[in-house]
């Protein structure tokens, strides 16, 4: 999925006064977290730096690829709700994020070798 594809598909489901740059900063955040938390703890790693979304990104393929990439438009959702202080909505967006994020790092476990334990405390 490509960041305009996440955007796009929030905006239709999810119609809301955010511009781009705060949509843009949510995906940052939780790609980043996706970088450090799981694709830099495996040896296989293919992405060895990344680099926070702009408005020229649009086109840029986000990290987590299908059938996972409904993290994204719960996580969108939730960030969504959250400033627009529906808490109820906020934390069912939540639990069906961390529900696919979840699936998400066990395949990605199953599919990749993770770093030693030393050379991860090294790293």
């Amino acid at each position: 999925m490509k960041v305009n594809e996440a955007i796009e598909i929030l905006d239709k489901l999810r119609p809301n006064q955010y511009k781009i740059p705060q949509k843009l900063r949510w995906l940052s955040d939780l790609d980043g977290k996706i970088f450090e938390d799981v694709f830099l703890t495996h040896e296989d790693n293919q992405i060895k730096k990344f680099d926070k979304y702009t408005e020229d990104d649009m086109s840029r393929e986000l990290l987590i690829p299908e059938p996972y990439t409904d993290v994204y438009q719960h996580y969108l959702s939730a960030q969504v709700y959250y400033n627009n202080n529906e808490m109820l909505r906020y934390s069912n967006s939540m639990i069906m994020y961390n529900n696919v994020l979840s699936e998400f790092e066990a395949w990605y476990n199953r599919k990749h070798k993770p770093i030693s334990k030393t050379r991860l405390n090294n790293y």
